[in-house]
């Protein structure tokens, strides 16, 4: 299997948008634009529509390019590293291809684009990668990965609508602008990126482990944290905050948790309060927690490539445990509260030390590792090793971003399969 790596041209390999450019300057293009963001009209109709109105030649467009082109920053050395690394590259466009071979003349790339031709000063487009089932796109950036891809391992860059159904075929996606939203519309994972050395140091990363989350992440307590926080509010005779309000303190160590409800002043309610928590979260998390689909089937994939896989959570070590023997999770090591001690004190997340324990005990170095969770605690505890953050509704990739670094963007846990053999492909 190889990598075969299809590219967006106009704003991606481009800081700004040649077609949008050349069509404002020398054709009737603004209504046309509008209507298109608006999803009115597609692409393919759009153009054809304004070609009676160009007023140009070829020669002066293709010269109007070459001025306002601005190659994106790493470009060049982004395209030197896929060469001497064997990668396939194929630019993917639903601009034109004559102002994009003028731009990346002596490149010798492979270009799908739309074609404008002139007729004895009569101009015509033509689609010969349209779409065959819709008329979204000038070019069918889709059927071109299909085609082209085949069953080798497909990348795809981009940042805009017309490469919205592409990310659907690719394996690995890095998306920036646009094109992350509608990832995150979508329910797909991607790398976020702003330029082409963002690109190449993703590329350059060789994890050897992944270090992941339990609750929210490989499973979901919910139901049995839920049922111990009730139980135990009742129980000291305290008003129940509501669902929204206890969700959010899942994941926390369990004393924060009960400080943050009751305050700071009775230190004996918390500690009765945290006793009685585990004494029926003890009765209840076997058969109230739920392992997340494909969980299992994950692991044992990253594990076949020879990775290490490690549980790292703040869930007592005890429960944990028994989660993981329960569920027959394949794993190197599981780490829960308790289980990392230092002159006396216990060490979890996000204290980064966690993540110096597993770098010490599976002989790796901290940016060989990746740290996968759902919550900022996870993000803080990756520090100095590659986070991977898994989104939802409640925490979208715009919360992870302000709040730190992230490689990248997962909806499912099953994700990890393709990144896993991303990393074995390119270093191989």
């Amino acid at each position: 299997m190889d990598i075969k790596i299809f590219c967006d041209f106009d704003g991606t390999i481009t800081k700004n948008d040649i077609s949008v450019a050349i069509l404002r300057k020398f054709a009737q293009w603004d209504n046309q634009e509008r209507t298109i963001l608006k999803g009115n009209i597609g692409s393919k109709s759009a153009y054809s529509s304004v070609a009676k109105y160009i007023n140009a030649s070829l020669d002066e467009m293709k010269k109007f390019a070459r001025d306002v082109a601005e190659i994106q920053d790493g470009f060049i050395d982004f395209f030197k590293f896929i060469n001497s690394n064997n990668f396939g590259f194929f630019v993917v466009s639903d601009g034109f291809g004559f102002y994009i071979r003028e731009i990346l003349n002596g490149y010798n790339i492979k270009i799908f684009a739309s074609e404008l031709l002139d007729y004895n000063g009569r101009f015509h487009f033509e689609f010969p990668n349209s779409p065959d089932f819709c008329e979204l796109c000038a070019t069918c950036k889709l059927k071109i990965l299909r085609k082209m891809g085949g069953k080798n391992f497909k990348v795809f860059i981009g940042n805009g609508i017309s490469d919205r159904c592409a990310v659907e075929e690719a394996d690995i996606v890095f998306a920036k602008s646009k094109l992350e939203d509608i990832c995150y519309m979508k329910g797909i994972s991607f790398f976020p990126f702003e330029n082409f050395y963002d690109i190449i140091s993703v590329f350059q990363l060789k994890p050897r482990c992944f270090v992941i989350d339990f609750d929210g992440t490989l499973g979901w307590s919910y139901d049995g944290i839920l049922d111990a926080f009730t139980f135990t509010f009742k129980k000291i005779k305290k008003k129940i905050p509501d669902k929204e309000s206890l969700v959010k303190l899942v994941g926390l160590p369990l004393e924060e948790c009960f400080r943050k409800v009751l305050g700071n002043e009775d230190e004996d309610l918390i500690r009765e309060s945290v006793s009685i928590f585990r004494q029926r979260y003890k009765k209840v998390f076997l058969k109230k927690t739920y392992i997340a689909p494909g969980a299992k089937r994950t692991i044992d994939h990253l594990k076949n490539l020879g990775y290490k896989v490690v549980i790292l959570s703040n869930k007592r070590d005890y429960f944990l445990k028994r989660l993981v023997e329960n569920f027959k999770l394949n794993v190197d090591m599981v780490i829960g509260e308790g289980d990392i001690v230092e002159d006396g004190k216990i060490i979890k997340k996000p204290d980064p030390r966690t993540i110096d324990f597993i770098s010490e005990k599976l002989n790796l170095n901290k940016n060989e590792i990746f740290v996968v969770g759902d919550t900022e605690i996870d993000l803080f505890t990756a520090k100095e090793s590659s986070f991977i953050a898994l989104y939802s509704q409640y925490s979208p990739p715009s919360y992870f971003k302000e709040r730190g670094k992230v490689l990248s963007f997962i909806s499912c846990i099953s994700d990890l399969e393709k990144i896993g053999l991303f990393y074995k492909l390119v270093n191989s």
